[in-house]
């Protein structure tokens, strides 16, 4: 719980619209519409019963190749919607969603990566009682049959993700006529409208589960002290707060040495709050930047091919 607790909600409480997305902090949640105003990140499902948002959701910010759903009702029930782009409360039809999403469920995550490429992670195969991919659901990340009694509905639609297949079969243990699927299946179809409700077996023969891509580690960066990279200094990777006025670093750096392909948030406050700025190469403190010598508290290390313009 305590992993999922400090995953989930890493409060963001400088205002104005993001002015890069970053698929490294997750799903960005606003408190108004154009992604604007309080937000905070989640980069695992969230319900209320596992971490509080202090505020209604009226904008998403989705990073690309992400995909999630977000449900009228707590514990991942009731209406839900896909999304896998930015979403906005003040659209047409958008606007019955704001501040009305009560749980979320992060489906699909990834991170582009030279090997393979490829989405890293799902929840897996996601069955559900109604066509077109509505009503109650379930997911399904291994061999099912309806000899466990798993499921106390019958299938009228299934979403597959990227680079699976399964075959559904029309008796139990994965016996009588089957059908492969790559891609999504609706009941709604002009020839699928026969296996509505017919499916008692379902075997995953290729799927992303466990595969780890082989990500390269990410360059760190180095702080300094004083100015002209001298004083006492350290390495950073991944990201720093303060752990409070006593802390040595806490209000003292004023150069940092950036590799290429880095980017770097530094922050006035600890806890990654207040005034923010984003650096993209060596930065030392001198006019115009004088306003930030001595007066960082916090840093997040980006590596900068996740970040999205």
């Amino acid at each position: 719980m305590k992993k999922i607790l400090l995953n989930i909600l890493i409060p963001c409480l400088f205002s104005g619209a993001l002015s890069a997305q970053v698929s490294d902090l997750g799903i960005a949640l606003f408190d108004t519409e154009d992604y604007q105003g309080q937000h905070v990140f989640i980069t695992e499902d969230w319900d209320p019963g596992l971490s509080n948002i202090p505020f209604g959701i009226e904008s998403i910010r989705v990073p690309k190749g992400w995909e999630i759903w977000v449900y009228q009702g707590e514990g991942f029930s009731g209406r839900h919607r896909a999304l896998t782009s930015n979403w906005d409360g003040n659209g047409k039809h958008d606007w019955r969603w704001k501040n009305e999403i009560r749980s979320i469920r992060i489906i699909t995550e990834y991170r582009p990566n030279p090997l393979l490429q490829a989405l890293t992670s799902t929840k897996g195969v996601a069955v559900f009682t109604r066509t077109e991919y509505r009503g109650d659901h379930k997911f399904i990340t291994s061999d099912w049959t309806s000899a466990e009694g798993c499921f106390s509905f019958g299938i009228e639609s299934i979403r597959i993700p990227a680079q699976w297949e399964v075959w559904v079969y029309e008796g139990d243990n994965f016996t009588g006529r089957h059908m492969k699927l790559t891609e999504d299946w609706d009941g709604m179809g002009k020839n699928d409208w026969r296996w509505r409700d017919d499916i008692r077996s379902l075997r995953v023969i290729r799927s992303t589960i466990g595969l780890e891509p082989d990500v390269p580690a990410r360059p760190s960066i180095q702080i300094y002290e004083h100015a002209d990279r001298t004083g006492a200094s350290f390495e950073l990777t991944g990201e720093w707060s303060a752990l409070g006025s006593d802390d040595f670093w806490n209000d003292r750096i004023s150069s940092i040495v950036i590799p290429q392909g880095i980017e770097v948030h530094v922050f006035e406050h600890t806890g990654y709050r207040g005034k923010v700025k984003i650096l993209k190469r060596d930065w030392r403190a001198k006019e115009p930047d004088h306003f930030w010598n001595d007066r960082i508290s916090s840093i997040k290390v980006i590596t900068r091919d996740y970040v999205m313009y």
